[in-house]
C-alpha cells in the first residue's frame, strides 16, 4: 500500500495525515490558531519518531486545494509543492466538498448514493456550495457555486438531498435560515480512499502544477477584523 501524506488547511482548522485508508497517524490544529504558524510543526510532529521528513517513505502527496480560505489553501499547495519537488513524488488534488461529503458519509453515516450539497464559507461575506449526486464520488465532476448569503439560503432550499456545511459557518447569521443541516469538521484522513483511486488511475500531478484553487474571479480584500464583522 502507499504511503501518502494529506494536507488540508483550506478551513479554519488543519488536519494532516500520514499512511493510507487501512491505518494513518493523523494530527489536527487548534482551529483558534494560524494555519501558517501551526502546519510546519504538525508535519514536522509526523515525522519526528522515523527520522524526520528528510528521511521519511512517502510514494505521493495529496493536498485540499480549496475553496475556503485562499491563503490557507496557498499554504498546503506551497508545502506539498515543496516536498513533491524534493523528493520527485506526484501529487494529488482534492476539495473542501469532497472532504465535507466524505466526513459526512463516515461520522453521520450519510450513504454514498444520498444526493449532498456541501458548504464551505469565503472570507468577504460569501459562500461557496456544491451539488453532488449519487454516483461514486470519483466519477463525479460537480460544479461549484459563489454567492451571497440569500443565495446560498435558495439554493439550498430548492436542494432535495442533505445539506452538509462546514462548522465554522455555525457562527453566521445565515446558519438560522439553513434549516438542519449537517455540521462537519473535514478531516484529512477521511480522503485516503479517494486520493489512493487517483493516484492508481494516474489523475496526479507534478510538483510544478500544485496550485490552490481559486473560487472567485474578483475578490474585496479586507483586514481580518473586517471579514469578521461581515461574518
Amino acid at each position: 500500500m502507499p504511503n501518502i501524506l494529506i494536507v488540508d488547511t483550506a478551513t479554519r482548522s488543519a488536519s494532516l495525515a500520514l499512511g493510507q485508508a487501512c491505518g494513518f497517524t493523523l494530527r489536527m490544529s487548534d482551529p483558534e490558531e494560524r494555519n501558517s504558524r501551526d502546519l510546519l510543526a504538525l508535519v514536522q510532529s509526523l515525522f519526528e519518531s522515523t527520522g524526520g521528513l528528510a528521511a521519511a517513505n512517502l510514494d505521493a502527496l495529496a493536498y485540499n486545494a480549496g475553496p475556503g480560505s485562499y491563503t490557507g489553501s496557498r499554504i498546503a499547495a506551497s508545502v506539498v509543492q515543496g516536498i513533491a519537488f524534493a523528493k520527485g513524488l506526484p501529487a494529488i488534488a482534492v476539495n473542501s466538498f469532497e472532504l465535507l461529503l466524505l466526513r459526512a458519509q463516515r461520522e453521520a453515516n450519510i450513504a454514498a448514493d444520498t444526493p449532498c450539497m456541501t458548504v464551505v464559507e469565503s472570507k468577504v461575506d460569501e459562500y461557496f456550495w456544491c451539488q453532488f449526486g449519487g454516483e461514486p464520488l470519483s466519477r463525479q465532476r460537480p460544479s461549484m457555486c459563489v454567492g451571497k448569503a440569500a443565495d446560498l439560503v435558495e439554493a439550498a432550499g430548492a436542494f432535495e438531498g442533505s445539506l452538509v456545511v462546514n462548522q465554522t459557518v455555525q457562527s453566521h447569521p445565515v446558519a438560522q435560515n439553513l434549516g438542519e443541516p449537517l455540521w462537519m469538521r473535514p478531516r484529512a484522513s477521511d480522503a485516503f480512499t479517494l486520493v489512493e483511486e487517483r493516484l492508481e488511475a494516474g489523475a496526479t500531478q507534478t510538483a510544478f502544477e500544485v496550485e490552490p484553487l481559486y473560487g472567485q474571479e474578483h475578490i474585496g480584500w479586507l483586514t481580518l477584523a473586517e471579514q469578521r464583522a461581515r461574518a
